[in-house]
């Protein structure tokens, strides 16, 4: 177990604790109109307070409930897997806690409006990425295969990526959609592209059909890749549930039949993440 990571990971967690904080509790208003018309003619309507208040509404509902997942689920989960990283399932969980944190503090980069944070969150992206690399390239993923089990259900596993990687692509295109047809996408607001879509089927689809497709094939890439990717779509579902309640709670946009698919969606989840890391082998050091 790299010293090298210990001291980045340190690092990770202070400022993910320092950008959670801040995001929750800071809660000064912006001196300016709350309301206005984008560039592109949408009306928007602006957060108007702490560390989101450029960000419209929704942006800023769903930021806060992210930090709120992060600090109390994000943050203790990424302590636990460095703590435990001598076992092959601590490893696999911690790389795919650190790909939860390249994810998302890269869309707050480029997603969030210019704020106080801006070099925080560089700097955990810059960070995380570090330790994803040192990390996996500390591992002999050659032989990952003897490490689990051979009952492993990695057809069901890897039908699963590749049927979240489809249905994410088909939501996003569902949003996308409007524009072919001489409208805006829906939630682009005062942003100037969607960030989170293009990280989506730029990274996370593709690494989720292609960790599929790898588990069933029994390769050595697959099993590497699907505790990333189950991990990753376990964070990500947590998060987006919190999401939605933090927007019913503020009276903003909710939909029941979304949070009760999102339930529905985090329930499988878990069970695939209980699944994958019970056909690891225990006792197995790195």
């Amino acid at each position: 177990m790299s010293r090298r990571i210990n001291v980045i990971c340190v690092a990770i967690i202070g400022l993910s604790i320092l950008a959670t904080l801040a995001g929750l509790l800071l809660n000064g208003a912006i001196d300016r109109e709350l309301m206005f018309v984008s560039v592109r003619g949408e009306l928007i309507e602006l957060y108007g307070k702490g560390l989101y208040g450029y960000d419209s509404v929704s942006v800023a509902l769903q930021a806060k409930a992210q930090d709120f997942i992060t600090l109390i689920v994000g943050v203790p989960t990424l302590i636990y897997s460095l703590v435990n990283r001598k076992t092959l399932k601590g490893e696999f969980l911690f790389l795919g806690l650190i790909a939860y944190f390249v994810y998302t503090y890269t869309s707050y980069v480029f997603l969030s409006n210019f704020n106080q944070l801006f070099f925080v969150y560089v700097a955990i992206v810059s960070l995380s990425i570090t330790a994803l690399i040192i990390a996996i390239g500390e591992i002999d993923y050659t032989n990952i295969k003897k490490y689990y089990k051979e009952k492993t259900p990695t057809r069901l596993l890897g039908n699963f990526q590749i049927i979240v990687g489809i249905m994410i692509a088909f939501m996003w295109i569902g949003r996308i959609k409007p524009y072919f047809l001489g409208g805006l996408p829906l939630g682009l607001e005062h942003y100037t592209t969607l960030v989170i879509q293009a990280l989506d089927f730029g990274l996370f689809i593709p690494l989720a059909i292609v960790g599929g497709i790898s588990l069933k094939k029994q390769t050595s890439m697959g099993y590497l890749l699907s505790p990333m990717v189950i991990t990753k779509a376990l964070m990500l579902g947590i998060s987006i549930l919190a999401m939605t309640i933090n927007q019913f709670i503020q009276n903003s946009y909710f939909s029941a039949l979304e949070t009760g698919i999102f339930v529905i969606a985090d329930i499988i989840i878990l069970t695939c993440f209980i699944l994958l890391f019970k056909s690891i082998k225990d006792n197995n050091n790195v």
